[in-house]
């Protein structure tokens, strides 16, 4: 009975506190990615393009230039952000890793799970770090044995040895993970030069296949680190190749941050086709093998799109 005698901007009051409940709930089950992305998807054949299965929308409005999944997490760095934000495949935010090698704000770009910890390469500060699960910086890395500055882009690994662009070298390392060197491919002649190393992946068959956007070329390698050949990149419309990834159909991505699309080839380095119609710059790209899903870092969007194969 006394509700009635309650002042009318009282129920106004009331009705924003239970919209703002009812958006804090949604926060904390949803984060700002909203509901959770259906990943269940018919498995295609080789030659077919990935669909599209949805987007995760990242907090803040940050634009993210990096992602990387390792078993049921997906990795998120961004540009001007010391922070990795860690999600679910399916888009629900878990926790933050704050990737700082140095006094200066950190800068992460390029990540990869190791028997070491967290690999992050921070191309900013010319380092790499290790870190564990809870966050702490385990270890860092900024000069190679013989002291020369690194300055690390991105990293892949293949038989339990780690593969790095530096573009100190405007080449890539080959690293194994106690951190002794094998090999340092340098970009120093015609076939083998590139002027900023940034993506950088291995086939099955042990080739290694760095992006260069500044130069608008992607690099192939042997095992042995000699060059055999360039991908078509401008040939095919290629104006800025980034991200770099092999799915689980052993297919090469290309993501193209100038004509927004990503290009795909086949194990041999055969053009089959592009996908990714309404990308926004996107940048770097990350492979869930197990499930058989692409994300892709829709940088000016504000989110990661999600495609299945």
């Amino acid at each position: 009975m006394a509700a009635k005698n309650m002042p009318k901007y009282t129920y106004g009051f009331l009705v924003i506190a239970a919209l703002a409940l009812t958006a804090a709930v949604a926060w904390m089950i949803f984060g700002r990615s909203g509901p959770a992305v259906k990943l269940k998807h018919n498995t295609l054949n080789e030659k077919d393009p990935p669909v599209y299965l949805g987007e995760i929308k990242v907090p803040d409005n940050k634009k993210p230039i990096w992602v990387y999944v390792y078993e049921e997490n997906l990795f998120v760095s961004y540009t001007e952000e010391e922070n990795i934000d860690i999600f679910s495949l399916t888009g629900e935010k878990l926790r933050e890793l704050r990737a700082k090698i140095t006094k200066s704000e950190g800068a992460p770009q390029g990540m990869l799970k190791t028997s070491r910890g967290m690999l992050v390469a921070d191309y900013q500060n010319g380092g790499i770090g290790f870190f564990a699960d809870n966050g702490r910086l385990l270890d860092a890395y900024y000069v190679t044995a013989d002291n020369r500055p690194i300055k690390p882009v991105s990293a892949a690994v293949y038989n339990d040895v780690l593969y790095i662009t530096d573009v100190n070298i405007n080449g890539w390392l080959a690293v194994l993970q106690d951190g002794e060197m094998i090999m340092e491919i340098k970009g120093d002649d015609e076939k083998k030069r590139m002027e900023f190393p940034y993506g950088i992946a291995v086939t099955g068959d042990g080739r290694v296949i760095v992006t260069d956007p500044a130069g608008g070329r992607v690099k192939v390698f042997n095992c042995a680190g000699w060059y055999a050949f360039d991908l078509p990149a401008s040939e095919l419309g290629m104006k800025n190749p980034q991200g770099v990834i092999i799915d689980g159909l052993g297919r090469i991505h290309l993501v193209d941050n100038g004509s927004g699309y990503v290009f795909v080839f086949d194990n041999s380095g055969n053009y089959l086709f592009k996908y990714g119609e309404g990308l926004k710059n996107p940048s770097n790209i990350a492979a869930d093998r197990e499930n058989r899903v692409i994300y892709i870092a829709n940088t000016e969007d504000e989110s990661i799109s999600i495609w299945g194969y």
